[in-house]
């Protein structure tokens, strides 16, 4: 199954082939595709996302994975850099909508906003962080697929509250 781009991917290059001993392949200027020839580009890329957003709750798992991870080390070292936690919370963030889960964006999108470029510290404010860890896996586990419902709108609400409070 295809991976986001933002997972290793393998170089298509034949091996002992290199960039540059190719020649330049020429560009698709946008004048010479027929209105047939766009649409069916975009129905072949809407049909990959869509084969894509079939298995997101099964991939996304090693991202959960990768965030505890983060959060575990920024927890033992004092929690002094939360960079790690904030890249793989803003790659999960850019996924969540397009594989049809705009809570997984906006949870995100919450914890993004509160560590990034900002000194959070203390107790209060990992435990805040840790709120939106947890509900990012309760999304996923639960299959909450678009906003969540009113479930969902709640919990985001809860968060966004409990992060305003450590923003103060």
């Amino acid at each position: 199954m295809p991976q986001p781009q933002h997972r290793a991917q393998t170089d298509p290059t034949p091996e002992g082939a290199h960039e540059s001993n190719k020649p330049a392949e020429p560009r698709t200027n946008t004048k010479d595709v027929s209105p047939a020839q766009l649409k069916e580009m975009f129905d072949n890329a809407d049909a990959a996302v869509a084969q894509m957003a079939e298995s997101y709750t099964e991939w996304v798992v090693d991202d959960l994975a990768k965030l505890d991870a983060a959060f575990a080390k920024a927890k033992a070292d004092g929690q002094t850099d939360l960079s790690e936690v904030f890249k793989v919370v803003h790659d999960m963030k850019g996924q969540g909508a397009t594989f049809g889960y705009q809570l997984v964006t906006d949870i995100g999108q919450a914890l993004c906003g509160l560590i990034e470029g900002k000194d959070v510290t203390g107790v209060i404010a990992l435990d805040v962080i840790e709120a939106h860890i947890k509900a990012l896996r309760v999304v996923i586990v639960q299959k909450m697929q678009g906003d969540g419902g009113d479930v969902g709108q709640t919990l985001l609400a809860g968060l966004r509250a409990a992060a305003a409070k450590v923003a103060g």
